[in-house]
């Protein structure tokens, strides 16, 4: 590690944001994001700019809000690379790129937001007049900012000696300014609170709530954290709080919230979320059975094997779990080479009712690659009917680690006994891995 980002980390450590106790854990995607990128966020407005020297500008900087922060000054001095042309300049300076007012090209804390404002299906603004938009003659392509007297909004802050540097900023001009800059108040007095316990409470009521919104920005932010709550805390959702996100899940009409909503169901309530993966296999291939119908028939008609593995990873790309009963026709295929894309494609798009075939497709393979593609994704179906299948499979060299690691994704006592039964003839690196999973259960 270089020595001045060795000194970063100590500094945030030692001194992080408000609220941020020395090693706390996060328990918010966002407040992690921002609490471990910033020792500042605040809103204000620049009162001066000094002329840039290679590509480097100063500001000074007038504090009307500490959202997160120990330095309580009101007047501060910023630097930040207005021109990616000194490409040596960003890595000697503060080694990270700064933020360009266009979504897709931000970086540091305002991606954050913007993700989210993406995510939730909004349009991303168009680039300004502000932007600088030259290709530098060495290094990775990117884009500077460059600050004039006068700009106001949010700007997420490191601590560079007696001065700051920017990360993130986002203008006042936003069209949801205020809405991002409340959510930043609200995620980040949440991660303020003592104990993790108590963050994960708040945070779980705070986003349940947001999940109730008419709006498709606040759906959108919630989804996305109650989905990273679920998966680390799951033990600490209580039944009505999963029979809640069920209900949710059912109820959300956008794909991407729901999307989000089913991960979580899967994590906290794995019996509901398959309920809904079934019925949503079945409306989802009655609303494309013409198109799949059109699209059967000119992958049938593909000779070269290659070519016809290529058309069914398109078609899943496309259909998504409507073409599940498609896909699974093909673990059948005469080359392995289909069997094996085919099966790798259901893993990621394929829907529950694949996982009948995917058994019975696996007690008949003999090529490993495709066998090793078939047992990782009834791993990741977390099908506990393929436990003796796999097991049977953990003595072949070639699907050892495959099948372990399909077995502990499976995670049911019948797995678990297949591992520890097999644990004693393992490779050492297998063996390995099976204490790791037989240690995390038993804590």
């Amino acid at each position: 590690m270089r020595p001045s980002l060795l000194v970063l980390l100590i500094l945030l450590v030692a001194s992080g944001p408000a609220g941020a106790a020395p090693g706390q854990r996060y328990v918010t995607e966002m407040g992690r994001r921002v609490l471990s990128l910033c020792d500042m966020v605040a809103v204000g407005e620049v009162t001066s700019v000094n002329p840039p020297f290679r590509g480097v500008s100063t500001a000074r900087f007038r504090v009307a809000e500490h959202i997160s922060s120990l330095d309580k000054r009101r007047s501060l001095t910023l630097i930040y690379i207005e021109d990616y042309l000194a490409p040596d300049a960003i890595k000697a300076t503060f080694e990270s790129t700064t933020v360009t007012f266009e979504p897709r090209r931000s970086a540091g804390a305002d991606k954050i937001l913007e993700n989210e404002e993406s995510a939730a299906g909004s349009t991303p603004r168009a680039a300004t007049d502000r932007e600088v938009a030259k290709p530098p003659r060495t290094g990775p392509a990117g884009q500077g900012v460059r600050l004039l007297k006068g700009e106001k909004g949010i700007f997420f802050l490191r601590k560079r000696g007696a001065s700051f540097a920017i990360v993130g900023f986002i203008p006042e001009r936003d069209p949801l300014f205020d809405r991002k800059r409340t959510r930043l108040r609200d995620v980040l007095s949440i991660e303020a609170v003592s104990t993790v316990d108590g963050r994960v409470r708040a945070a779980k009521r705070y986003f349940l709530r947001g999940l109730g919104s008419a709006d498709l920005w606040e759906r959108g932010n919630a989804a996305r954290e109650i989905e990273g709550l679920s998966s680390r805390y799951a033990g600490g959702f209580q039944p009505k709080e999963r029979r809640y996100l069920a209900e949710r899940l059912y109820v959300e009409n956008n794909p991407t919230i729901a999307s989000a909503l089913e991960r979580a169901v899967r994590s906290v309530a794995p019996r509901e979320a398959l309920a809904y993966a079934f019925e949503a296999e079945e409306r989802e291939r009655s609303t494309y059975a013409k198109a799949l119908e059109r699209e059967e028939k000119m992958i049938a008609a593909v000779k070269i094997p290659e070519m016809r593995a290529a058309d069914l990873v398109r078609l899943a790309n496309r259909y998504g779990r409507a073409a599940t009963e498609t896909l699974c026709r093909y673990l059948g295929d005469e080359a392995a080479i289909v069997r094996e894309t085919v099966a790798g494609v259901l893993s990621r798009q394929g829907g529950p009712s694949c996982r009948n075939a995917l058994r019975d497709a696996l007690a008949k393979e003999r090529d490993p690659d495709a066998a090793r593609a078939m047992i990782h994704t009834l791993g990741v179906k977390s099908d506990p009917q393929a436990v003796r299948l796999i097991e049977r499979r953990l003595a072949t060299p070639d699907l050892e680690r495959a099948s372990a690691q399909a077995l502990g994704r499976i995670g049911t006592p019948e797995a678990f006994a297949a591992l520890r039964r097999y644990r004693p003839q393992a490779s050492a690196s297998v063996r390995g891995y099976i204490d790791v999973l037989l240690k995390d259960r038993k804590s």
